[in-house]
């Protein structure tokens, strides 16, 4: 992932937009090495702030920074679950 301006989230294969589940998701099918670490990884976003996600593929998302903070808190609950 690259943090862009503090504006951009450039994430890759790693987190995008769900329009079925109107939230951010992680692609646990295309999580090769630890779902785990995976989940770390993304509560280490919460320490930054940013408006974008701009995914290498999946939906692009665009909110103000305290909505993307709790989308974000939503996904991790999400991947935690599954």
């Amino acid at each position: 992932m690259l943090l862009y301006n503090h504006k951009f989230l450039f994430t890759g294969d790693h987190l995008a937009w769900s329009a079925r589940l109107n939230q951010l998701i992680a692609f646990r099918n295309v999580c090769w090495y630890s779902w785990s670490e995976l989940i770390k990884s993304m509560g280490q976003l919460t320490n930054y702030s940013f408006e974008w996600v701009l995914p290498g593929h999946g939906r692009r998302y665009h909110a103000d920074a305290e909505t993307m903070q709790h989308q974000l808190q939503q996904c991790i609950e999400w991947m935690e679950a599954s």
